[in-house]
């Protein structure tokens, strides 16, 4: 009875234990498939099974136990001698292999199941099978063939590491990061240093010097803890076996794999390493009860309950001193630059202003002292190609549209040009709004805005439309025409064809329908700028045209038009007028961040700041150039949204040429607060809520909000996202010494009372 009772009592702690490890493998596929998806921009289909295959490959590594097991004390037996095979069959070969993924590649390959819901299958097929096997058994049918079995653990268990362990953490990564920084100075002068190796590095050295001396490092040492060597006479071969390969060794290696893959992104690609790391370290934390390094070098973290307070206040004065020192002597060398934004004292860029000025930096300085001026440059290009686009930067940016007002307001584009097709402003179904608009002369500031605000809020995406340097861009080239005879008006050409709120969608309904069905926008916006080309060249005396369009719309991929191919191989809008008109496009890059790197605000500059430093250098002038036979061209494009993968693609390989206009220090974002913007369009703002889901009660309120939006103005140097990611080293090294510095002052004043409770006893 009793064993029948305890033999239940396992079996409902299992099924606990695999609900568990069901949840946690879950959560694994999703973040390591989402790391891959987004990270490496692999397109295999098979990817779910990958990441199964590194969760099984783990659970076989920490000898078949898991987190849910290790919580009930549970863990897989053999009567094999050889329990390592065993596992390996157990995990990978049976459990992964037969029962998950080839039944799930099989559905997908033969009967072209998705690979996830084929997975979803082959799962529910193997539960089905071990339900009835552990019905008549008592067993899965992978220890009915194996002779394993999951029984409670009889090992000794490690005890936990000292509570005070993290604190101790934090002090060493406050020394690291604070090392780190310093070498980052001193590299600087020669070399742009990746900072992940140079912490990895520092880290590793520190470590390992503390370990080799003194036993212990300074941050274990302020907590009287220390490491206890299993051989005195080895000690030096286990530190470099604890650090360098089971501490480290992982995350080098990952390292090592992306950088030769170059898989170089930061913000993804460092994100899923720390995943994976803490992944595998906590499960054998949880499992072990001590850490991988401690239980394969036979190390121990011992804790000692007799404190010796001078040699205690001495190491905390040594701390606090080279705290202090460090904080104003690198402050000292981040400042040597002027900004306007700063945190702590140490100066925040836009860029990174140590970039050494290497050869690559002064071959370009002496390439842009011979450039011609930015305008000059563009029409130069009109003087070699019929159409010229522009690369918009972000939608919002307002010094770039004061750049194109200074092109089309040149007597040499009225006269010779004429043609402005842009891709914000409205759907084409709406050109005949524009052609009123940019040949009407308003009679008042008040009039005028009032058009320009209808004009723009039938934008076609958004309920409104409200970036502020279209507004004034607008605004300006119609009061322009007004100065200008009919013959050399300039005229505005919308390119989106893409309207959510259409007069045909009238429900919910048709809204979600066509968001569904939408055609593809690029090849679309192409076919309009290609259509209304050929109409220009026929019937008007003014036969050029510039083109304004947003960040990946105006890409060419010259390889594959050199190679003739079909529209079918092209996603840009670029693309198909470059394949239609291929001797009479030129496509310009204005200069913007690398957005392509991540896709997100927290973007780097260009080719690790290089661009930017070279400017600088140059006291940023505003020129252009083409990219072929300069040395920007031949660096790696890195503005593709890649997710993490550097393409092997090179600037000249995308863009005809590049303008540089504005620094980044000096661009500025304006949105919100269009004049006049709900007059006479309450009902269509009802209309357009309601088509996209939003609640349309109470819309009294809704339209008084719209009325009063505020104007918001913002600068590019002050985005807090932007600075902390591009001065990474200063963050990380200010945010470990801020929390070291306040368990500094609680050890301080923990050790005072400890010493007054122990001097009145």
């Amino acid at each position: 009875m009793q064993k029948n009772t305890i033999m239940l009592k396992t079996t409902i702690q299992r099924l606990v234990a695999i609900a568990m490890d069901g949840l946690i493998a879950t959560a694994f596929v999703a973040g390591v498939s989402l790391f891959f998806y987004f990270g490496l921009i692999w397109k295999a289909s098979y990817i779910p099974i990958v990441c199964l295959f590194l969760f099984f490959l783990l659970q076989m590594l920490l000898n078949g136990s898991s987190i849910g097991k290790s919580i009930f004390h549970l863990n897989v037996v053999s009567p094999y001698r050889r329990f390592f095979v065993i596992l390996f069959i157990r995990e990978i070969i049976l459990k992964f292999g037969l029962f998950l993924a080839l039944p799930a590649v099989l559905l997908n390959s033969v009967f072209h199941i998705y690979i996830v819901y084929a997975l979803l299958i082959s799962l529910t097929f193997t539960l089905v099978i071990n339900i009835v096997c552990f019905l008549f058994s008592g067993k899965f049918i992978w220890d009915l063939i194996l002779k394993t079995s999951v029984t409670k653990m009889d090992r000794k268990v490690i005890k936990k590491p000292h509570k005070y362990r993290l604190c101790a953490t934090t002090i060493d990564l406050a020394i690291i990061f604070t090392l780190t920084l310093c070498f980052w100075f001193l590299l600087q002068n020669w070399w742009v240093v990746a900072t992940h190796w140079l912490v990895a590095v520092v880290c590793i050295s520190y470590y390992c010097v503390s370990y080799i001396f003194c036993n212990s490092t300074i941050g274990k040492i302020l907590f009287n803890n220390k490491i206890e060597f299993p051989a005195k006479r080895f000690k030096v071969i286990s530190v470099l076996l604890r650090e360098v390969v089971f501490k480290w060794g992982m995350a080098l290696l990952l390292f090592a794999l992306l950088t030769s893959l170059h898989y170089e992104n930061i913000l993804y690609n460092l994100t899923a390493i720390a995943f994976l790391y803490l992944f595998v370290c906590t499960g054998f934390q949880i499992v072990y009860k001590t850490s991988a390094w401690n239980y394969y070098t036979h190390t121990t973290v011992v804790h000692s309950h007799t404190i010796n307070y001078r040699k205690k206040y001495l190491y905390l004065g040594t701390v606090v001193v080279f705290t202090v020192l460090s904080f104003f002597g690198l402050q000292h060398f981040q400042n040597c630059y002027s900004t306007e934004s700063s945190l702590l004292g140490f100066h925040y860029y836009v860029y990174n202003v140590h970039h050494p000025v290497n050869n690559d930096i002064k071959e370009k300085v002496a390439f842009i002292k011979q450039q011609p001026t930015a305008k000059e440059y563009i029409f130069n290009l009109f003087e070699q190609y019929d159409i010229v686009i522009i690369c918009e930067r972000w939608h919002h940016e307002m010094t770039q549209w004061d750049f194109i007002y200074e092109i089309v307001s040149d007597p040499r584009f009225t006269a010779n040009v004429g043609h402005v097709f842009t891709e914000v402003g409205a759907p084409v179904g709406y050109q005949y709004l524009a052609d009123e608009y940019f040949t009407t002369k308003y009679a008042n500031d008040t009039l005028l805005n009032k058009a320009t605000t209808n004009l723009l809020r039938h934008d076609g995406h958004y309920t409104f439309w409200e970036c502020w340097n279209i507004f004034n861009f607008f605004k300006r080239l119609n009061q322009l025409n007004t100065t200008l005879p009919d013959s050399l008006k300039i005229r505005e050409y919308f390119t989106d064809e893409i309207d959510y709120f259409a007069s045909n969608i009238t429900s919910p309904e048709k809204y979600h329908d066509y968001d569904l069905k939408q055609p593809h926008r690029d090849s679309c916006m192409a076919q309009v700028v290609i259509d209304k080309f050929k109409e220009i060249q026929q019937q008007e005396n003014r036969k050029k045209i510039l083109l304004i369009t947003n960040y990946r719309h105006a890409f060419n991929d010259t390889r594959h038009t050199k190679q003739k191919r079909s529209y079918i191989y092209f996603s840009n809008e670029a693309s198909y007028i470059f394949h239609t008109f291929p001797n009479q496009t030129a496509n310009v890059l204005l200069n913007v961040t690398a957005v392509g790197e991540t896709g997100l605000p927290g973007t780097p500059p260009i080719h690790k700041s290089s661009w930017d430093k070279a400017f600088e250098l140059c006291d940023n002038p505003y020129i252009g150039f083409n990219f072929a036979s300069s040395p920007f061209g031949e660096d790696k494009f890195d503005l593709k949204v890649n997710w993490g993968r550097r393409d092997t693609l090179h600037y000249q390989d995308i863009f005809t040429g590049f303008v540089f206009y504005q620094p980044l220090s000096k661009m500025w974002f304006q949105t919100g607060g269009f004049p006049y913007k709900m007059n006479d369009f309450e009902q269509e703002y009802q209309r357009r809520l309601y088509l996209s889901g939003q609640d349309t009660t109470n819309m009294k309120a809704k339209i008084e909000i719209a009325n009063n939006c505020h104007v918001t103005t913002s600068y590019f140097g002050h985005s807090k996202l932007y600075l902390f990611y591009n001065n990474m080293e200063v963050s990380l090294y200010l945010f470990f010494t801020l929390v070291s510095s306040v368990i500094l002052l609680i050890i301080f004043i923990s050790t005072i009372v400890k010493q007054l409770t122990a001097y009145k006893r």
